[in-house]
């Protein structure tokens, strides 16, 4: 399973998503939960593969949701990321009671917009967009 989120400071990750026809998501009594694609049988679809660069970020669903990974990542340069830890990052967020309800709501609303998408662990326009408009608002054009 995955507990970290990380963001690339320098360099360039290649990212290989193996792809499968199966949905992540799990319904169980308690919870919609995310699940790999790897934890199902299933016949494999093309992978996927890119190249990320500074300010992209990988596993952010980790936050959020058990998960395990879907793919590979690899720097394919030298690279600097930042890591951030699921647990610590949880145990920092409920010091305080307003950030802890802010990031419980994008939480929720991050896991139920990834259930409308075409899954993928790494940031993309769509995933940035959906932060941005979350805590700064619409964009104004």
């Amino acid at each position: 399973a995955s507990a970290e989120m990380f963001f690339i400071q320098q360099g360039h990750i290649q990212y290989t998503l193996s792809r499968r026809s199966e949905t992540p998501w799990k319904e169980d009594s308690h919870r919609k939960t995310l699940q790999s694609f790897q934890s199902f049988q299933t016949i494999e679809m093309p992978d996927q593969t890119l190249v990320l660069d500074k300010d992209d970020y990988l596993c952010e669903v980790s936050l959020w949701s058990h998960w395990v990974h879907l793919g590979l990542a690899q720097a394919v340069t030298e690279a600097t990321i930042i890591s951030v830890q699921a647990h610590a990052f949880g145990d920092l967020v409920i010091k305080d009671a307003d950030l802890g309800e802010l990031v419980t709501l994008y939480a929720q609303r991050y896991v139920d917009q990834q259930a409308e998408l075409d899954w993928i662990e790494v940031s993309s326009e769509a995933a940035k967009e959906f932060t941005r408009s979350f805590f700064l608002g619409p964009a104004v054009t």
